[in-house]
């Protein structure tokens, strides 16, 4: 079996409480349409889970290219970092955290 190398990524300086970010709940892949959630930070730090993350209230929740619908109080919990396997970084060009207008 072959080793993998991985690779830490902290998305722990992207943002502050009151931006507003885009999360990919997987990474991007040609060959199916893109999962991800957009909404506004309103903590950063521990969340209830006990891992560190942005807490996030979700304004827009997309998963295989479809718009869902987010109940008002939506609230979602981004970690601040990952580990990846190398297939993220070869074949993707977006970050997994960013912050968005």
């Amino acid at each position: 079996m072959e080793d993998t190398e991985m690779t830490f990524s902290d998305f722990s300086g992207t943002a502050n409480v009151g931006d507003k970010i885009k999360a990919y709940h997987f990474a991007p892949s040609p060959d199916r349409e893109d999962s991800y959630l957009i909404g506004h930070v309103i903590k950063k730090g521990r969340c209830e889970s006990g891992y560190d993350a942005y807490t996030v209230q979700v304004v827009e929740n997309v998963f295989g290219g479809k718009s869902k619908p987010v109940m008002e109080y939506e609230i979602s919990f981004v970690p601040y970092a990952c580990w990846d396997d190398g297939f993220y970084f070869e074949y993707c060009d977006v970050e997994r955290v960013t912050k968005v207008d």
